[in-house]
């Protein structure tokens, strides 16, 4: 009889913390935003997205490596977040991808 009550506890305890992981991932997202790759190609000069003052408060750089290949956080979707992009830095449509 106590097996059994302690295994109810462990099963509501998991269910318990399961909700509460996705409670504080919705948070995150919700206030973050969401993690995008932007790749450019076929640029010579890839912009430098950190130093654009326009998208300071609509996205944030995580990581940049030499290769054209940005990590970003946004609260855009993918869908603004290229068009804007490509809006900003007069782009082919072929020459970013998020």
């Amino acid at each position: 009889m106590v097996v059994v009550f302690v295994y109810i506890i462990g099963i509501l305890l998991l269910l318990y913390i399961f909700y509460l992981s996705f409670k504080f991932m919705v948070f995150v997202n919700r206030n973050c935003g969401y993690n995008y790759l932007v790749r450019f190609y076929k640029i010579e000069d890839i912009p430098y997205l950190k130093a654009n003052k326009r998208f300071y408060r609509k996205f944030r750089v995580v990581s940049h490596s030499s290769k054209g290949v940005y990590t970003i956080q946004s609260k855009w979707s993918d869908r603004e977040l290229k068009e804007n992009i490509i809006k900003e830095y007069k782009l082919d449509n072929n020459q970013v991808t998020v």
